[in-house]
């Protein structure tokens, strides 16, 4: 599988998926880090450096990977129709009211947000092609202003279930 996930204001990444393992690239600003997670074993490679090898981080993979973590409760969308996504037959589907929404960096943080409007487009068959979905949530700093946090996500997944392998990169 491949997902790709671009959050308007210049963070993207597009990643390949085998299991557990994952090869991809992160982008934001004018930055750009390679990324390879083999089994228990992670390497990251930030513009010209050298691969840099680390430990795998679950708790982060796991966010970046699940795909639905935005939709809730699939049983709250209300389908919309038929659509077109990329040339390809889509039936599209979106959220009924706000879903409550928090990464685990939010959970470390207090805060918690929310999904006011998501988009999930499915292959007939029930497989994943595009999610469209904006959040917000409201954290205070030290002087008690608020600071609104939106944030606007497309994530393209294609390639589900085909075969990828990764290597290691060195």
């Amino acid at each position: 599988m491949t997902v790709g996930e671009t959050f308007l204001g210049g963070i993207g990444y597009e990643l390949d998926v085998a299991g557990r393992d994952i090869s991809g690239e992160l982008t934001y600003s004018d930055r750009r880090i390679l990324m390879v997670v083999v089994g228990d074993r992670a390497w990251a490679k930030h513009g010209d450096a050298e691969w840099a090898p680390g430990a795998r981080d679950d708790e982060t993979i796991d966010e970046i990977l699940d795909v639905f973590r935005y939709v809730g409760d699939p049983h709250a969308l209300v389908y919309i129709g038929s659509r077109s996504a990329g040339g390809e037959a889509v039936e599209a589907f979106r959220n009924d009211g706000p879903i409550p929404y928090q990464t685990a960096a939010m959970k470390d943080l207090g805060l918690t947000g929310m999904t006011p409007t998501l988009q999930l487009w499915l292959f007939p068959d029930g497989t994943p092609r595009v999610i469209r979905v904006r959040t917000k949530a409201d954290a205070r700093d030290a002087n008690g202003v608020v600071q609104h946090i939106t944030t606007n996500s497309i994530i393209e997944i294609t390639n589900w279930g085909e075969p990828i392998e990764i290597k290691p990169p060195v």
